[in-house]
Order: C-alpha cells, then structure tokens, then sequence
C-alpha cells in the first residue's frame, strides 16, 4: 500500500506541476477550487487504473522495456477515463476551459510518466546499494557481450534477481547496426571503448555466452579484456538457464579449454620426467614470455644442466635472479647470444652439448617486424634453421 501511496502522489505532483505549466504559473490567477476539484477527480480516476493493473506491486522489477510500456499504458488509460468522465458529467462541477484541460491532460501525460519510471528505477538503485552494504558483498559492475534477444534476457535475468549482485552498465558489441542505440535502457558500446569503460564505469567483468566461444569476435574482445585486467565469465544459453532463471552458480569464470574446438590434452607428467631428469637441457629465447615459462617447468624435473640463451641481457640477467630463487641448487648457464649467429650458435652447442632443446627465440610483435623484414627473416627464419641444422649435425632433440 506505501507504493501505491506514493504512486497517486506522484499523480497528484504531476498534475499539479502540469496544470501550473500551461496555467503560465500565475498563482494569483489561479482558479484555486477548479484546480482541487479537477485534481482530486483525476486521482480518484486514477486510483483503481494503478491498483488493478498492478503497477504498485512488484516495484523491483520494473527494468525492461516491457514493464516500463506498462506505465505509459496505465498512464495514457486514466487520461482517457478522464476525458471520458469530463465530457460525460464531469463538467457538471469542473467548469474549467475544455481546451485548457486537455493540454494539462497531455503535459500531465509525459510528467506522470516520466515520474512513475524514474521512482522505479531509483527504488531499484537504492535496493541494490542497501543490499551491498547490508550483506558486505561488493557490487559487480559488467558488461554483457552482444546485442541479441540472448543478451537482454541475461540482462533482465541478472537486473530481475537481488542475490546476483550485479550492475549491468551496457553491451558490447561488433553489430554496427547497434552501436549507441539502447537496449532495455543500457547502451549498446563497440569493443573499442573496453579500455575507457573500464576506467569511466569501474568495469570489472564481461558476461559473455558460452556457446561458439571460438567466433572471431568472442576472441578478440575476451583478448582485449585480459589484456585490460578485466575478468571473463561464461554464461549458458537461455535455454540451458534451470527453470527459466539464470542463478550465480551458472555464472563461471573463463577457463583457457572453453576456447578449444576439442577436448584439452592431458600431458604425461611421468613421461616428461623421464625425459628431462638428469638430461642437458637448452632453451633459447630463455628470457621472453615462452621461453621463461618453459626454464621453469623445465627446471621442475631436475635436468642436469639447463642453458638459458637469449641476446636480451638485463631480461636474460632478471629471469636468471628469478630461477636462482626459485630453484636453489639447480645448475644453470647463462649464454648471451643471438640465435641468427650461426658461428656464435655452433660454439655453444660444440661446448655446453645440450640433449633437448627448446626452441623459443623469434620476434612475435606483428606489425614491427612487418616493418622490418630483415631483422624478422634473420632471426624467426635463420635463427630457427641454425638451431635445426645444429640440431640434427649433433643428432639431439630439437623442440
């Protein structure tokens, strides 16, 4: 009933506020007992529209579009019963100008309309925020990728349900046909803008569906999204929802195998033991991101000895701290030489006589080495066939 309350106070705002409007605010001049009389009527007409169309009830969940038409219709109903109440026997009491009502009727229209929305979408807010702060849980601020029906139904699941906790502040999308329209009265953002969002918005997760996660768009923007420290969660297709419903546990953060066509390869973690335990291990690019993940797995299986090359010297010098920390007693060589210098590359081999060696030293940024081909043919092409023809000549493994 407080809803209600407040509901036909907002009527009786909106009128009042209408019929100042087309009355010029002219206080003085204002028909005073015309004005209560015609006030009072249109609240009383719109009293039973708002209770039997259920307005009042539900006040939380008025976030889509169709929950909002709701309003407009209610609104645009008593309206017209006032009319009808007028023309009928209401201008028996109210004698004010016809004309006059009837442009406070359709002030009064878009102002009660507009009040109505905006006090549901402000209880929401200010439930979502009491909510946050009375549990101690933080509030999500997402994205959701897409602009299909897919995406809204997300966006009404989550804005629909207080336990998830989320704010949804737009979609993201690569329909162009969609960009800066609305969607359930959330903005509709090309991935370009991830990186101002996340700065402008606070945005810490993207939602995105989990099924055809290998589409060309889904990877370029879950690229874009790691590399901005945002997190990716998957969400099921509607149809997978239980009950209709999208609860929190569906939600999942991202894993690397969702993004693979088939199912992921179990490595035999006894057989790369046997492989590399006790064994002369080189790897080349020691210093880059590869390279020095594959030193310290390597390192795991206790090789004999592991060459780290790489022709970065103060990276090369920082990954060399790192092992040493990491692995104290592990026997290490550190070789500052450039993989396309086949003389410098035939003496390391002849001397330090590696058993396995893992190959990781290329140039990988795209567009520099575009423009610098020679430097890209050297090193990614020369380089790889010095380590494979030394390779071969000495009969070792070569990975």
């Amino acid at each position: 009933m407080l809803i209600l309350s407040v509901d036909i106070f907002i009527v009786f705002i909106s009128f009042t506020f209408a019929f100042l409007i087309i009355g010029g605010f002219g206080f003085d001049q204002m028909e005073f007992v015309q004005y209560i009389l015609a006030t009072g009527c249109f609240c009383a007409i719109a009293l039973p529209v708002i209770y039997f169309s259920k307005l009042h009830t539900g006040l939380l969940r008025y976030s889509n579009s169709t929950d909002l038409f709701h309003i407009f219709i209610a609104a645009l109903g008593f309206s017209l019963l006032f009319v009808g109440f007028y023309y009928g026997i209401g201008h028996r009491w109210i004698s004010l100008n016809s004309s006059f009502l009837m442009l406070v009727l359709l002030v009064n229209f878009f102002i009660v309309s507009t009040l109505l929305i905006a006090f549901r979408l402000l209880a929401k807010a200010t439930f979502l925020v009491l909510i946050s702060k009375m549990s101690n849980r933080s509030v999500h601020r997402v994205l959701i990728f897409g602009s299909d029906q897919n995406a809204v139904l997300v966006k009404q699941a989550l804005s629909n349900d207080p336990n998830i906790n989320y704010i949804v502040e737009g979609f993201i999308s690569t329909d162009r046909s969609m960009l800066n329209n609305y969607l359930v009265q959330k903005k509709v953002y090309h991935i370009k803008e991830l990186s101002r969002l996340k700065k402008q918005k606070d945005i810490q997760e993207l939602l995105i569906t989990n099924e055809n996660l290998n589409g060309r768009d889904k990877r370029v923007v879950i690229e874009r999204c790691i590399r901005l420290g945002i997190k990716v969660f998957t969400i099921p297709p509607a149809k997978n929802w239980l009950s209709g419903e999208l609860p929190s546990k569906q939600i999942k953060k991202l894993r690397i195998e969702d993004l693979l066509q088939r199912k992921p390869i179990v490595i035999d973690q006894s057989k790369v033991k046997s492989d590399l335990e006790g064994k002369k291990v080189l790897v080349t690019g020691a210093a880059g991101s590869i390279g020095s993940e594959i030193v310290r797995q390597v390192l795991s299986y206790k090789p004999s000895l592991l060459i780290m090359c790489d022709h970065a010297e103060s990276p090369l010098h920082e990954i060399q701290l790192s092992m040493e920390d990491e692995f104290p007693g592990a026997k290490m060589e550190v070789v500052l030489a450039d993989v396309s210098n086949y003389e410098r590359m035939h003496k390391l081999f002849n001397i330090c006589r590696p058993q396995i060696v893992y190959h990781a030293a290329a140039y990988k940024h795209v567009p520099m080495i575009e423009n610098n081909p020679f430097e890209a043919i050297s090193v990614n092409v020369g380089g790889t066939r010095n380590i494979a023809d030394l390779s071969v000549f000495l009969r070792l493994i070569s990975l």
